[in-house]
């Protein structure tokens, strides 16, 4: 079959990019001839936009700092270019004619996985990933593993949401508190699916991965969603526990790690804190150990599900928590529910026709 996905591949956000290969790679492993369509949502491609030199000569005009704009300016150039590497080497991107169109040449659509139903991230519901387009009339659409929160049904209401799920011959989502409140709204029957990135065990992953950390003892930081009232609370955090255990620290933000390194990151990692769903993710598919911190927000109920689903709590801290210690997380037990969950969803995308 010929199979194009719609997700957020053109994000240089090492989760999107990850999970679009990931899925990429599962269904090219079941036989089938597998495109990522060159559909860009304007307001996610805005958010990774350099600034516009009109913003450089403002500053020169009124005598604001132009020194750290400009070093921003680079390590953003710096990390684009990286991410045009990753996407040109490793996903199979359709180019489109016409950039409002979708190609009609697939014999299925598959949508997802990411936040493809939250307004934070496309600021207006994008019909595309509602599976709003033209198509062929023998074609299918099918959504695997979207993520969105509580605020997504509330915007919608129960007819349109119907009006949506009629689009699709079956319906994915990544949370299962999503997939509950949607199944018990519009009494249709989505299923709950993991995130592309857990459909392959820690030996493919491996292969993306170089030893340049392999010597290294570090504490790893990922504090992609931060506290308004303590910024820094994260990384003071790991910074404490380093200092205790005779660790460095490696704070993925704040250098342009390629994607290649973001992954040989986590499979090295002494420890891990984060704020971050695929942060959460890679500690768990490499078995490190791990801290991921509630916000109190809609953010982090992601990882805050995930980790409790494959039976991980354990790795869960509170904001306020001052973790001095290695976590008691078994990994025989999270490992085989992830294997079970895996199953589960590998078998789902065989059923795709």
């Amino acid at each position: 079959m010929r199979i194009g996905i719609l997700t957020f591949h053109n994000a240089d956000n090492y989760g999107a990019v990850l999970q679009c290969y990931a899925l990429q790679k599962a269904l090219a492993s079941l036989g089938h001839n597998v495109s990522v369509i060159d559909y860009r949502n304007s307001y996610v491609e805005n958010c990774y936009k350099l600034t516009p030199i009109s913003h450089f000569i403002r500053c020169f005009i009124h005598s604001f700092k132009i020194e750290p704009w400009m070093k921003s300016q680079i390590n953003l150039r710096i990390k684009k270019r990286k991410f045009k590497k990753f996407r040109a080497n490793y996903l199979n991107i359709k180019p489109r004619d016409d950039k409002q169109d979708i190609p009609q040449n697939f014999d299925a659509y598959i949508i997802g996985s990411d936040q493809l139903w939250n307004k934070c991230c496309t600021k207006e519901f994008d019909q595309v990933y509602l599976g709003n387009f033209h198509k062929s009339k023998n074609s299918k659409i099918y959504g695997y593993a979207i993520s969105a929160n509580q605020d997504t049904l509330n915007s919608l209401g129960i007819n349109n949401l119907k009006t949506i799920a009629s689009r699709f011959e079956k319906l994915s989502f990544r949370e299962q508190k999503f997939q509950y409140q949607f199944n018990n709204l519009t009494n249709i029957e989505a299923r709950i699916d993991i995130d592309p990135t857990l459909l392959h065990n820690k030996e493919f992953w491996d292969n993306l991965t170089n030893n340049k950390f392999s010597r290294d003892k570090y504490v790893l930081v990922y504090e992609l969603l931060k506290n308004p009232l303590d910024k820094d609370a994260i990384t003071r955090k790991a910074t404490e526990f380093a200092n205790k255990h005779g660790l460095s620290i490696i704070d993925i933000s704040k250098s342009n790690y390629s994607v290649n390194e973001f992954v040989s990151l986590f499979k090295y990692a002494t420890c891990v804190f984060t704020t971050s769903f695929h942060a959460t993710v890679f500690a768990l598919i490499f078995n490190r150990p791990l801290y991921s911190f509630k916000l109190n927000s809609v953010r982090d109920e992601r990882y805050v599900n995930l980790l409790t689903e494959v039976n991980a709590q354990n790795a869960i801290a509170e904001f306020t928590d001052e973790p001095d210690e290695f976590p008691d997380i078994n990994y025989q037990i999270i490992n085989a529910k992830i294997e079970e969950m895996r199953q589960k969803s590998i078998d789902y995308l065989k059923s795709i026709h």
